[in-house]
């Protein structure tokens, strides 16, 4: 049975057919992995903030604190969203700035790519967000950490918020959002856009004025025949 190990916590999906086996799966595997306490059984994600339905096997609650690259931030795997798939594009990302960038990131979530991005480099970052949850744990999570730049959290609509223009502009959008209108008129003349989307098989990217797309980068498969992009572009 193929699960993910989130800080101390298992995140397993069951199939139906294995429904009736739910607790002794969640046995084995936490015989099997001695750091890990609690066991969740994971459904599909929904709503706007792609929070995820989840059944706790073994333990008592569905937080977290997650170590990535020095980082280490406090998730709730139920109200709010997180995936370890991204690992290696989050650390892609951090190689890609400079110090000294201001940069914003629209659906700052927690604050996991901020964190990796400021705990090295020396930059100026803004990280909007409007789950209240996850905003209240990105601030948590920056006083965890000693960082060599700085975050400042903003509790907002991506949608609504103006604060001028940044040198590089991240977007982890959710899935079947489309914010490239609002957020390209935050990148500066020449600025960064890393602007994440999906696409299915076969189908070409859309068509983003104003900018040169510099790479585009395949992640994984999020659905059957949808796979998850990041594009990266230059603001002409």
């Amino acid at each position: 049975m193929r699960y993910t190990k989130i800080g101390d916590i298992a995140l397993v999906r069951i199939p139906e057919h294995l429904e009736h086996q739910e607790y002794e799966i969640a046995r084995e595997i936490l015989h099997k992995e001695h750091h890990i306490r609690v066991v969740l059984r994971k459904f599909e994600r929904y709503g706007e903030f792609r929070k995820r339905k989840v059944k706790i096997l073994i333990g008592d609650r569905t937080d977290t604190i997650h170590t990535e690259f020095g980082a280490r931030v406090r998730i709730d795997l139920k109200d709010t969203y997180f995936s370890e798939r991204e690992k290696t594009e989050r650390q892609r990302l951090k190689d890609l700035v400079c110090d000294n960038e201001k940069i914003l990131i629209p659906f700052g979530g927690v604050g996991i790519i901020p964190l990796i991005i400021a705990k090295e480099k020396s930059v100026d970052i803004t990280a909007v967000e409007k789950n209240e949850k996850a905003f209240l744990l990105m601030k948590e999570n920056i006083t965890r950490n000693t960082l060599k730049g700085s975050i400042t959290p903003v509790l907002q609509d991506v949608y609504t918020f103006k604060n001028g223009t940044f040198d590089r502009v991240i977007v982890p959008q959710p899935y079947r959002h489309s914010s490239f209108d609002t957020v390209i008129s935050s990148c500066r003349k020449e600025g960064f856009l890393h602007y994440y989307t999906w696409i299915a098989t076969k189908q070409k990217l859309p068509v983003f004025p104003g900018v040169v797309i510099l790479r585009t980068k395949h992640l994984f498969s999020y659905a059957p025949g949808v796979t998850k992009v990041c594009i990266d572009m230059q603001k002409l």
